[in-house]
């Protein structure tokens, strides 16, 4: 497999792709993986993102755009684990043209407005339960394990991070592990297995094509709950929008297991994307360092999950909540 030089990730390192020139430095790479794909370049690579987790460029080509995109060691699964998606289900996201540790070559997503967020994550869900039983095939790609067995622990090596959190925040959300604790247990017992989980979906990250909801930007993904997904795009939804929310998904999952299992797994969903959400920024921060707000995330995410669980549960909220 085609592979980019190697590249540290300390968060004292300066990303490669921070150099003016780095464009340059994988077109070669670029036009390999499209001359083996019958296409060429037609015009001049963009820049169009560069940032501490990510480079982009848009490449003009006979087949119309694609896309190159680096990112850090971090992430070196993505690209395999969006062609794995993009193999099984090309509706669900854009094909990829070629992929390596660390960098993805893909087509373009097209976008429509105008389409509700609850059926973007009741497609998600469909698309999630086709992957149940494949934990062991998308972690030979690299997929993490993010399940519930490892959140607790995740959880509790956070609570003791007080350089990232601060003395108040991380005594606040010690003290919320044993409710955390128990609420997984109780999540556990109601049945939904582990599934492929995105780990970002959010509108840059979602776009209706016209025919299906497809999704990009698979760096944050995992093996985890399959709710922790609900937590990043209704992070400001009102009670009304989660209760649709929650029923889309919920018919997915209906014939599984019962009504109750359900409400449990639904009502602890906001609990359970946040630990995820925080644990997810704190490994960007321990890998490229605090900037681009990454810190700032995961204190938020940790105040999410701290009053998550000491607020009462979703489907008694929604009881009061007006469409």
């Amino acid at each position: 497999m085609p592979q980019l030089a190697d590249e540290t990730t300390r968060p004292d390192a300066v990303p490669d792709w921070c150099r003016g020139d780095w464009p340059q430095t994988v077109l070669g790479l670029v036009d390999e993986q499209l001359l083996a794909a019958g296409l060429r370049r037609t015009g001049t690579a963009v820049p169009v993102r560069q940032w501490s987790i990510s480079a982009v460029l848009r490449i003009p080509t006979t087949a119309g755009t694609v896309w190159f995109k680096r990112v850090p060691d971090l992430f070196a699964h993505e690209g395999r684990i969006m062609a794995w998606v993009a193999d099984r289900r090309p509706d669900i996201a854009p094909g990829v043209i070629g992929a390596g540790d660390g960098w993805l070559l893909s087509a373009h997503m097209p976008a429509q407005p105008g389409h509700a967020p609850d059926q973007a994550l009741a497609s998600l869900a469909r698309f999630q339960r086709q992957t149940v039983g494949k934990a062991r095939e998308l972690a030979l790609l690299g997929c993490p394990d993010r399940g519930l067995e490892h959140m607790l622990a995740d959880t509790e090596a956070l609570a003791a991070r007080t350089d990232l959190l601060g003395a108040e925040a991380a005594h606040a959300l010690r003290a919320v592990l044993p409710a955390f604790a128990s609420l997984l247990d109780d999540v556990s017992r109601a049945g939904l297995p582990a599934t492929l989980v995105h780990g970002d979906v959010q509108k840059d990250n979602a776009a209706w094509t016209g025919e299906s909801w497809m999704f990009i930007d698979w760096t944050d993904c995992g093996i985890s709950h399959p709710f922790v997904d609900l937590a990043r795009p209704l992070k400001t939804a009102s009670a009304a929008q989660w209760t649709r929310a929650r029923a889309a998904v919920a018919c997915v999952w209906a014939d599984l297991v019962p009504q109750q299992d359900l409400d449990v797994a639904l009502d602890a969903a906001p609990a359970l994307g946040a630990a995820y959400q925080a644990e997810s920024h704190r490994r960007i921060v321990d890998a490229v360092g605090p900037g681009d707000g990454f810190l700032e995330h995961v204190q938020d995410w940790v105040h999410r999950l701290v009053t998550a669980l000491n607020s009462p549960p979703l489907s008694a909220c929604a009881q009061g909540a007006k469409p």
